[in-house]
């Protein structure tokens, strides 16, 4: 083991903090990965905002809906199991509603937004 004798680790006793270490890195990396591959259904597609500009909606792939400001929340797919995911929203002109869109067109309606 020239590498320790050489410089890279002078004194085998920093090796007990960097092979934890090391397995730390390989954890979170492998945990990143799953993250990754669930996350597709949690990334915003879609924004709109309220008429006087107090707030909006985002809505994610799986038709989760996040209201902010004094948007109101009137209701989601979220607990629903699409066919295909959510790709856009439109809020009514009133925002009293919006309307989410699905990739295969299919459109869902909530508060006063009419089909």
């Amino acid at each position: 083991m020239d590498f320790l004798e050489e410089g890279f680790v002078r004194d085998r006793k920093h090796l007990q903090f960097l092979l934890p270490a090391l397995m730390a890195l390989v954890l979170l990396t492998i945990s990143v990965d799953s993250a990754a591959a669930t996350a597709s259904s949690h990334r915003t597609v879609g924004m709109a905002a309220t008429p006087d500009g107090g707030g909006d909606w985002l809505v994610d792939a799986g038709g989760d809906i996040f209201a902010f400001g004094d948007a109101q929340f009137y209701g989601s797919t979220g607990g629903v199991t699409l066919a295909r995911r959510i790709v856009g929203m439109v809020a009514t002109p009133d925002g009293r509603g919006y309307w989410l869109v699905g990739a295969g067109g299919a459109t869902f309606a909530f508060g006063d937004a009419g089909f």
